[in-house]
């Protein structure tokens, strides 16, 4: 007597599963690059803006030096974050 879990019907099942979960894995994937490419963005206005800081000379120095120090530290600190955004469970 044949295995009932050898039936067209369970192997159809069973591929359909594993589909089902390889998509879901690839939809987490497109997720978590999704955030790292919206973090990076961040970073790179956050850097646009601390570009226009350094270029303003009109601004005393201690505005400038302040201004600047506080939007290089968020840079950072936004790309950082992006690279610690964990890989999705497989």
């Amino acid at each position: 007597m044949p295995d009932p879990a050898d039936t067209p019907e369970d192997k159809a099942h069973a591929a359909a599963t594993e589909i089902g979960d390889l998509a879901g894995h690839l939809w987490l994937l497109a997720h978590v690059e999704g955030i790292r490419d919206g973090l990076e963005v961040a970073a790179v206005m956050a850097d646009a803006c601390l570009q226009v800081f350094v270029a303003d000379e009109a601004l005393p120095a201690e505005v400038r030096r302040v201004v600047i120090d506080l939007l290089s530290g968020l840079r950072d600190r936004i790309r950082l974050q992006a690279h610690q955004v964990p890989e999705p469970a497989r």
